[in-house]
């Protein structure tokens, strides 16, 4: 029996043009839209661990047998921001900038309490409002980068410091959401800053002296050490207790309170200035200018992703997009979906407000 063989045709190269076109224009349409979709999931994920953290810290407070407990904010080079509840545990008599004695609460991590990470590349910025950053004065947020007398949205300033050394603290600072024991509301405004313990996994200098004898990278109860260390029976002299727990310590942050917080995803603020890219080895837009690969050991604002002039100028140019006022070309405000939330002073919750 006799059976037919038809031939198999090859594609022609109109047809394999056409087909070609339209994966292109499929990949066109398919890819902002998933890129889309990420976003928007990341948005909302980082909106929901945003008031997770903030529900944590007031639960904190509530329980509290006398210390308020406060929703602290870190942020490590090109790592997630990470927001922390912490109880307070007492108080130091430390030096300021100008080495003049102030009186600090120190506030240590909730035990077996986890960190709260927003989604990579989401930062969270504290309203530090007119009057509360004066440069050179109390160490807070004394960068010359900032616009000192007016309003400022600061980001988590942690992670510009030398880990190598003790004393490298004052380049550490930040702001906190503070909550009153007992109660759960929002705390009365204090003049008074705040002493953070986040200490540093760096053990180079914690075989000598004071720091050999109070090992906080080894503590299985931090509160319960940061608690000796300031009891006035410790034998410690107010020197190592400063050296242990006062600003100049690499292993605090000084924050203080703050009413409003933003959210955002960094690189959209980036973006909205027209800048080229968050600086790749921290992932903001702080970084050495002209070495992206390096992590600065002061708080700087890497000036060369940008055109805008000076830290200076970058940071009055932020502050204006966190509340929908920059205007980018064509003098039209620019729109990065910038989130602005506030605190019911009563029960402390979280709500959204607009600029």
């Amino acid at each position: 029996m006799n059976s037919r063989h038809t031939p198999s045709r090859a594609f022609t190269l109109t047809e394999l043009l056409v087909v070609i076109s339209l994966v292109v224009l499929l990949l066109a349409v398919a890819v902002p839209a998933f890129s889309s979709m990420l976003y928007s999931n990341d948005r909302s994920l980082a909106d929901n661990q945003l008031r997770i953290a903030m529900q944590n810290a007031r639960d904190a407070a509530v329980r509290s047998d006398g210390g308020d407990a406060a929703a602290v904010f870190l942020l490590p080079p090109n790592g997630k921001l990470r927001i922390v509840t912490c109880v307070r545990v007492g108080e130091l008599r430390d030096l300021n900038n100008q080495n003049q004695e102030v009186i600090r609460d120190v506030f240590v991590p909730v035990p077996l309490l986890q960190p709260i990470d927003l989604p990579k590349g989401w930062t969270v910025r504290g309203f530090a409002a007119p009057g509360a950053i004066v440069t050179d004065s109390s160490g807070w947020y004394e960068g010359a980068h900032l616009v000192a007398g007016e309003g400022n949205w600061v980001l988590p300033e942690t992670g510009f410091f030398d880990k190598n050394v003790a004393n490298s603290g004052r380049n550490r600072q930040s702001f906190m959401i503070r909550y009153s024991a007992g109660s759960g509301g929002v705390a009365p405004r204090s003049s008074r800053e705040a002493l953070v313990l986040d200490v540093i996994g760096n053990q180079a200098f914690r075989n000598a002296g004071v720091f050999a004898n109070y090992r906080l990278d080894q503590a299985t109860d931090v509160p319960s050490m940061a608690r000796r260390i300031l009891d006035i029976g410790s034998g410690l002299t107010l020197a190592q207790q400063r050296e242990l727990l006062g600003d100049a310590s690499s292993d605090t942050v000084l924050c203080r309170e703050v009413a409003q917080v933003s959210l955002q995803d960094e690189r959209r603020v980036v973006s909205g200035l027209a800048g080229r890219s968050v600086n790749s080895a921290t992932g903001s837009v702080y970084g050495t200018p002209g070495n992206p690969q390096t992590v600065p050991i002061t708080p700087t604002i890497d000036t060369s992703i940008f055109n805008l002039g000076n830290g200076r100028d970058i940071s009055r140019a932020i502050n204006e997009l966190v509340v929908g006022q920059y205007l980018g070309r064509g003098g039209k405000k620019v729109q990065t979906e910038v989130k602005l939330f506030g605190l019911d002073r009563y029960s402390g919750r979280v709500r959204e407000v607009t600029p």
